[in-house]
């Protein structure tokens, strides 16, 4: 289950429970629409506090996200994601997104306005 919001600057998507392949590809099919009417708005939050990473395909979902117009994204989560892992996971998108990693919303949403 997860929640769209479209904000001014941004669009956040929030999730619990587990993202699986039908509910990434629907995800991502509402961004791609959001973003149509949107022009200015190509930057996304995910906040996936609540979402079990391990038993979900959040690689699959980011893969997804990466063929949309998506410049950057940021990611809420409830713990990072190793560094030398992040760092390497983050490499296979750069050509597609500038994705960074957070604890916090307040720090996710700052990332996105800097940019």
């Amino acid at each position: 289950m997860y929640k769209l919001t479209n904000k001014e600057e941004f669009i956040v998507v929030t999730g619990n429970d587990i993202i699986d392949e039908v509910e990434s590809k629907a995800i991502c099919r509402k961004i791609n629409e959001l973003l149509e009417f949107e022009v200015g708005n190509n930057s996304l939050l995910l906040d996936v506090r609540g979402v079990n990473l391990n038993d979900s395909q959040f690689d699959i979902f980011i893969q997804y996200l990466s063929k949309i117009k998506v410049k950057r994204i940021s990611i809420v989560l409830p713990e990072l994601v190793n560094k030398f892992k992040f760092r390497l996971w983050k490499r296979k998108y750069k050509n597609y997104a500038e994705i960074e990693q957070f604890m916090t919303l307040e720090e996710a949403q700052n990332w996105l306005k800097k940019g």
